[in-house]
């Protein structure tokens, strides 16, 4: 390419703009409550051990599961694809925000999951150390969280 000519790459109009289309709108964000409701679903659905050979049909089968009951709840819809990728997103970037949602949900300080009624708030990622005495583990919770 001549240093002096147009550059052809800045030139190139997508198909949608040729054709009066919009862009691909960006999706919604997953809120706080959403993000509660998918940690706490995928973790109760996969306690259950599939078949062997069958492990990415039910990984496919919870997220649709997760992504219709969030639709259903919230209405929002979001595909199984975006729950997955949410989802993974939360495990790899915001590892301590998923602590955090699970922290909150095993010591029951998440109020209401099941009516979408949930007390979240910027202290979500705060520290879980309130009031607890070390060495001395909450009867309640013995046996129902990892």
């Amino acid at each position: 390419m001549s240093p002096h000519g147009p550059n052809k790459r800045l030139k190139k109009v997508t198909e949608a703009s040729k054709h009066g289309k919009s862009p691909k709108k960006r999706s919604q964000a997953f809120r706080d409550e959403e993000l509660v409701e998918l940690v706490h679903m995928i973790d109760e659905l996969t306690c259950r051990k599939p078949p062997p050979g069958s492990i990415h049909k039910e990984k496919r089968k919870i997220m649709s599961e997760v992504a219709a009951h969030l639709s259903a709840k919230f209405g929002t819809s979001y595909t199984p694809n975006q729950v997955k990728k949410r989802f993974s997103d939360l495990k790899v970037r915001e590892y301590h925000r998923l602590g955090a949602i699970r922290r909150k949900l095993c010591e029951g300080k998440i109020d209401g999951l099941n009516n979408g009624q949930t007390s979240l708030s910027s202290n979500l990622v705060s520290s879980s150390k309130e009031n607890v005495i070390p060495g001395s583990p909450d009867p309640n919770l013995i046996g129902k969280c990892n």
